[in-house]
């Protein structure tokens, strides 16, 4: 108890995860050792073993012919049946490992009459590959179009909008003083009459004050309370008349 055996870079999933075991555990061990003779090392290495184990349960092992470039491709697949994650993947049992090999071996030795497994392919397709790499550059493209495309309304409409809104303080600003002007010309109109009144009124009163200054260079102690009578009676004759600009 609490001892876990075994070598961890050939060990299976399910026994790095402390599960329950059977013989299937076992092959998943034969298809590390037929890597690691095919690869010159462990399909899973890492600094230390709880570190091995994480990648043994969650990761797949690097293809083979990307180690050793004059293996064909079937033998990654061959290794694949062995190394399945989940053991109902995987090879069986032990005579179908030995089916499996054997077919394999015979496809070597004469690979005009000797077929390999089903699903099993002489050279990986790669024309998907240049597809997928186009397809996700056009993607890539196409998000950065859109971003610029709805990064763009924030920036060019908010100066117009600008604009606009300064457009139309000018225009308020000229159509308020228009109504200003138009205002001061009613109000123009509206008081040239009490304007003639007042100017009407005013006559005789300037003719008084013309009187009184008379009298006051035949008498010029009185001069000074003469004027301010005439200038006191010209104002409550203005204000009677109704000339408001000059209350």
């Amino acid at each position: 108890s609490g001892h876990l055996a075994g070598t961890p870079q050939y060990m299976s999933p399910e026994q790095s995860r402390g599960e329950k075991i059977d013989h299937r555990s076992d092959l998943y061990s034969l298809g590390s050792v037929m890597y690691a003779m095919l690869a010159g090392r462990p399909p899973f290495r890492a600094d230390n073993a709880v570190a091995i184990m994480q990648k043994v349960s969650c990761e797949r092992a690097r293809p083979i012919y990307e180690i050793q470039d004059n293996l064909p491709f079937w033998v990654n697949q061959l290794i694949e049946r062995f190394h399945a994650k989940h053991p109902k993947d995987r090879v069986s049992t032990a005579v179908d490992a030995s089916q499996l090999i054997r077919c394999c071996l015979q496809h070597v030795q004469n690979p005009s009459t000797g077929t390999l497994p089903r699903g099993f392919k002489v050279t990986k397709s790669d024309w998907l590959r240049p597809i997928a790499q186009g397809v996700a550059i056009l993607l890539t493209i196409g998000l950065v179009a859109m971003a610029i495309v709805n990064w763009m309304p924030a920036i060019v409409p908010s100066s117009s909008s600008q604009q606009l809104q300064s457009s139309n303080n000018i225009e308020g600003a000229a159509e308020h003083l228009d109504l200003q002007q138009s205002e001061l010309d009613r109000l123009s109109l509206s008081a040239r009459p009490e304007m003639d009144t007042a100017q009407g009124a005013m006559l005789p009163l300037i003719e008084a004050i013309r009187e009184s200054r008379e009298v006051s260079d035949r008498d010029a102690t009185d001069w000074n309370g003469s004027i301010d009578l005439e200038l006191d009676f010209l104002v409550i004759e203005l204000s009677r008349v109704g000339f408001e600009p000059f209350k």
